[in-house]
């Protein structure tokens, strides 16, 4: 259906008055720039590395031929032009892709092509427009649904730049707040080539708002292809809900949740066996809606708490859909979450996952902690590689742990089972649910242990059918502790389960190795040592570790630091940087006992030489 508005000429003489002072305005606040960066730096909504791209500069090349421009503000727009770009890719012309968040950058690129050009959009200024335009020269720009911003929109207009708004979107609150604005947005409208309304009613509030030539093509986002799931629990939950009535309500925001409850206490009368779906736009709302549920008489289960809707379930809340965090102190009694810059927010193809477990070490020895985490079934466990620049990378496939997603991984830890000098893995599973039992695609309510050894070369080798029972006796595993109770220099692991006597496994070495195990007393420092890091030479090799309180899941391992020594025969330095940033060495320190190095006994170093 089209819906033409007879204009004046797409390029006016003049502007209306409330552009011309947005532009004078957005002129005038460039001064301010480098303050608005570094403090959207600080909340985590800016990616360090590219920065520059928001002033309009780019490190990127503009390639040849014909330049497709895509505008959209975040995820959802950006998803939605996902079926159009490949489109565009087939009649082999380039995609230059703009967004305005960290998130939207993140799945650009886990689930995007590489030849895709993904480039944050500057800040509506005049000169950091023009520079983006003069860098990138687009052939087409095409704005996804409504985020318009006049310079872009006006800059591109006066370069006669073809101009399309797709998946057009107008919501009845802004509708009537726009015509009262009606030269301010006809001004910009206009611009526009062609509109492509996402329904008649989108259609015709942009013509009666100044749209040239407007089209209703529908909205690509029910285009988009269905995400990917995991065959294993989709058919989990399947069985759960099957034959029952199912309503979904999704990306719901405060206030709708009230009366979808309200709904489902009419509607149940008619359909006694109904099923309502909330799904929030903010996931970190899951808990208020469940207390909602509750008070209103009905039974929720949460997402987030790995609950699947039962019999008895009334209202079930899709609330763990958030990628994981990653906090940096700010050195201010402050943290910021920066896991989506630092890459560690999603999984390799860019989908957030049910992380469990955790386990931190130094596992390929150049110096940086890397994180290792277990996930719920039908996943695999992840690995994140930390490379030094406050950038992480997933190395799960590349390490070998892509195999392995049968199981639901609870606790984990990185040890040297060998005492080889390099970082093993331990990781207990067991599933949530006894019901699993009767899915014939799951691993079942009671799991194997999983031990993986590393080969020294980025890789690790699933050893678990090696070592045979007891670690391959099925059992609902929970929570682990890992220390050397026997104080034999090896680390030993200790297993809860549930409704189940919890097991000690206590590992012997076939071979002798060197070890050394050293015990951290803080003075001025807490006590326990806790955040203090020791970097350890031996036998020309080098390793790295912390003192951590907490970790694997819900469990507190040994504070003692044990490091395997694999030949070497003695130690040739020990040094400590204590919380409060000393930083002390000690050499002469024995292998093959357990050592303590209490703060203030060491030799003095200065703190930046101590630092690894």
């Amino acid at each position: 259906m089209r819906n033409s508005a007879v204009r004046g000429p797409k390029m006016a003489n003049s502007l209306p008055i409330t552009l011309r002072m947005y532009r004078r305005l957005a002129s005038g606040l460039v001064p301010l720039a480098p303050a608005l960066i570094k403090r959207r730096l600080k909340q985590g909504k800016e990616d360090p590395a590219r920065v520059g791209e928001r002033r309009g500069l780019s490190r990127d090349v503009r390639p040849h031929g014909p330049l497709v421009w895509i505008h959209g503000a975040s995820v959802g727009e950006v998803l939605a032009a996902a079926a159009l770009i490949e489109r565009l890719r087939d009649l082999n012309l380039r995609i230059l892709l703009t967004s305005g968040t960290v998130t939207s950058a993140a799945v650009v690129a886990k689930r995007f092509p590489p030849d895709v050009i993904h480039q944050y959009v500057p800040y509506d200024s005049p000169r950091y427009v023009a520079r983006f335009l003069d860098h990138w020269k687009p052939s087409l720009a095409l704005f996804i649904e409504s985020d318009l911003w006049p310079n872009l929109i006006l800059a591109g207009a006066a370069r006669r730049l073809p101009m399309v708004l797709i998946n057009g979107r107008m919501s009845p609150r802004s509708f009537p707040r726009w015509r009262r604005m009606y030269g301010t947005i006809s001004a910009l409208l206009s611009r526009f080539d062609i509109c492509l309304a996402q329904s008649k009613t989108d259609a015709e509030r942009f013509s009666a708002l100044g749209g040239r030539d407007v089209v209703t093509t529908g909205n690509l986002k029910l285009d988009v292809a269905a995400p990917p799931a995991d065959p294993a629990k989709l058919e989990r939950l399947m069985a759960m809900t099957r034959g029952r009535p199912i309503i979904v309500a999704a990306s719901t925001h405060p206030g709708e949740d009230e009366m979808l409850v309200a709904a489902h206490r009419s509607l149940v009368g008619f359909f006694p066996q109904l099923l309502t779906v909330i799904v929030p736009r903010h996931p970190d709302r899951g808990t208020s809606i469940a207390g909602l549920i509750t008070a209103s008489g009905l039974k929720p289960a949460l997402r987030s708490r790995e609950e699947l809707p039962t019999a008895t379930t009334d209202i079930y809340v899709a609330d763990d859909s958030n990628p994981s965090a990653l906090y940096r102190n700010n050195h201010d009694g402050t943290f910021t979450d920066i896991g989506i810059r630092a890459g560690c927010a999603y999984s390799q193809d860019g989908r957030a996952q049910s992380g469990m477990g955790i386990a931190i070490a130094d596992y390929d020895r150049n110096g940086t902690m890397d994180i290792f985490k277990t996930n719920f079934a039908g996943d695999t466990s992840t690995l994140y590689a930390n490379n030094g620049n406050g950038l992480c990378e997933d190395r799960t496939f590349a390490s070998g742990f892509g195999r392995n997603t049968r199981w639901l991984g609870w606790a984990v830890a990185f040890l040297d089972l060998d005492l080889d000098g390099w970082q093993d893995l331990f990781l207990v599973n067991g599933h949530v649910y006894p019901e699993v039992d009767q899915v014939k695609t799951e691993a079942g309510y009671k799991q194997r242990k999983v031990v993986y050894r590393n080969r020294g070369d980025g890789r690790f080798d699933d050893v678990t059918e090696q070592l045979g029972p007891p670690v391959t006796v099925p059992k609902a595993g929970r929570g682990a502790a890992f220390a050397d109770f026997d104080n034999d220099g090896d680390v030993d692991v200790l297993v809860n389960n549930m409704h189940d006597t919890p097991e000690l496994y206590r590992v012997d070495q076939r071979e002798p190795r060197s070890w050394s195990a050293l015990r951290l007393v803080g003075v001025q420092s807490n006590r326990s040592a806790i955040g203090s890091r020791v970097v350890l030479s031996a036998g020309g090799v080098t390793q790295v570790n912390e003192v951590r309180g907490g970790g694997s899941y819900y469990s507190q391992n040994d504070l003692r630091l044990h490091f395997g020594l694999g030949s070497a025969k003695t130690i040739d330095r020990v040094e400590v940087r204590w919380p409060n940033g000393n930083a002390e060495v000690w050499t002469g320190v024995e292998p093959n006992r357990i050592v303590t190095l209490t703060e203030g006994t060491g030799r003095p170093l200065p703190a930046k030489t101590g630092t690894p």
